[in-house]
């Protein structure tokens, strides 16, 4: 997505704008420029109207996952568009069906209200204006505003259901087939259905001389064909387990070991990281780092004190029968350092950091690129 800076937290989400964001404010002030002021103002706050109803779609999406224990890492609104990102989308079809269908039905929520509002005041709708929202603005009072934000949310609505993955139309229609076919099938045909309307969307937007639509096609192409990648290669990583990633722990530090002694394991073990194990049980305590004892070394910080006060707080541990696709998530979402392999009586088997996962994606990676 970019640079992007947070703006404000809701309910635990941190709110995120593009850095081009305020560019769409200034947009109307260039585009009407020889027009009055009350319509530059109107156009510039039914941008900020437009974005709200955004925002309150994306939340829509996330507070749908969250029922499912699904958490947000954050929203954020760029001109094209917002997105919520997920920490990881659930692989119940319904579950995935709901999220994506909660973002559409805010805005369907949202038409109603201001429907109903607008019939009580006006005794009718006037949805001939829809084809021709502009002349709205041609006499600025707030009907007139409301109606514009009425017709908006309904074209978010109509836009988002489009079935071109991975827009909301998309994700339902995945969803939809990965009821009979499995994950990977139902996404390989999402995405061809997403990339056919991407294309579409190129040459209709290059036809009527508009460049925002190509832009929105080359995006949603792209989108999909890696999000198909990423699930691909998550069946890919679903073959191996840990024990076809980790490595041995050639060497164990007693937790009372002096910094300056163990800096002379840099030299022994150029292999990984170190456990960190009790003094008198060799009963495993935590990892430290090769990265912490080179700070440690260079800085001269801290040379006596015992290599238990640099253990890392990065660090999880995981059954050896765990697969390497939910150790590639585990590791991304909380950002781990290593992963420690211990067997059910408690022993350990072997160490994994984030070097040797990145070096085993990218040894299969090939594979989930391999579309056709």
């Amino acid at each position: 997505m970019g640079k992007s800076f947070k703006i404000l937290t809701i309910s635990g989400i941190p709110l995120k704008l593009h850095w081009s964001f305020p560019i769409m404010l200034i947009y109307p002030f260039y585009v009407f420029r020889e027009a009055s002021l009350t319509i530059q103002l109107t156009f510039a706050g039914l941008i900020l109207g437009l974005f709200l109803c955004v925002l309150l779609h994306e939340l829509g999406h996330a507070f749908a996952a969250r029922r499912y224990g699904v958490m947000t890492v954050d929203i954020i609104l760029s001109p094209i568009g917002g997105v919520a990102r997920l920490k990881q989308l659930p692989s119940n079809p319904i579950q995935e069906l709901v999220i994506a269908a909660a973002g559409p039905l805010v805005n369907v929520v949202i038409a109603l209200i201001i429907g109903v509002v607008l019939y009580i005041t006006q005794g009718y709708l006037d949805f001939s204006y829809f084809n021709e929202m502009g002349e709205l603005l041609r006499y600025v009072d707030w009907i007139n505003f409301l109606m514009l934000i009425f017709f908006l949310n309904i074209f978010l609505v109509l836009f988002n259901l489009i079935p071109a993955f991975p827009m909301d139309g998309g994700r339902i229609f995945r969803a939809l087939l990965s009821l009979k076919l499995k994950r990977e099938r139902a996404t390989f045909y999402a995405m061809r259905i997403g990339q056919l309307f991407a294309i579409l969307f190129v040459v209709y937007g290059f036809m009527q001389d508009d460049y925002i639509i190509p832009i929105i096609g080359a995006f949603v192409f792209m989108a999909a064909t890696s999000e198909y990648r990423s699930v691909k290669l998550g069946e890919v990583l679903k073959q191996y387990t840990t024990k076809d990633v980790m490595r041995d722990p050639v060497t164990a530090l007693k937790s009372d070991t002096p910094v300056h002694l163990a800096n002379e394991y840099l030299l022994k073990d150029n292999s990984g990281d170190f456990l960190v194990v009790g003094e008198e049980d060799n009963a495993f305590i935590g990892v430290v780092t090769r990265n912490t004892l080179n700070n440690l070394y260079k800085n001269k910080e801290g040379q006596d004190l015992a290599i238990i006060s640099y253990i890392s707080d990065k660090v999880k541990i995981v059954s050896e029968n765990t697969n390497t696709n939910q150790l590639y998530e585990l590791m991304s979402e909380e950002r781990l350092s290593n992963v420690v392999i211990m067997d059910e009586m408690g022993e350990v088997q072997g160490i994994i950091d984030v070097l040797q996962m990145d070096t085993f994606i990218r040894k299969h990676i090939k594979e989930s690129r391999q579309i056709f």
